[in-house]
């Protein structure tokens, strides 16, 4: 261990492993200290982030939230339709303003016909 780990450990976690590794035969302490060069290795370096199995996953929310999207966005309601060409017979009429002003009353009193 080299000096910074060595003081990073408590005193008897320190002695423990001191007693359990001089217990050990040469062989074991050779595999031990290869997989610990090879861990230390590895530590290193870095997976990459962009693996198949993010991509896969990527596609798969992807097409879930569209999926989602589209059968949100068909199941709304529809509303009637703007009717654009009334609009445009109101701006291009020749009457007289006034008349629109008062469309409401007007309204109101073609329905009391209908139904009286």
């Amino acid at each position: 261990m080299s000096g910074t780990e060595h003081d990073r450990l408590p005193a008897g976690a320190r002695r423990l492993l001191d007693t359990s590794v001089a217990g050990l035969d040469a062989a074991t302490r050779s595999r031990l200290n290869q997989a610990r060069q090879r861990a230390l290795a590895a530590r290193g370096r870095r997976a990459p982030v962009w693996t198949p199995g993010w991509a896969l996953g990527g596609v798969a929310a992807s097409v879930c939230v569209v999926v989602l999207a589209f059968v949100l966005w068909q199941g709304q309601p529809a509303g009637q339709p703007y009717d654009a060409l009334a609009d445009l017979e109101v701006l291009t009429a020749s009457d007289q303003i006034d008349l629109y002003e008062d469309l409401d009353f007007y309204e109101w009193l073609d329905s009391d016909a209908q139904t009286g």
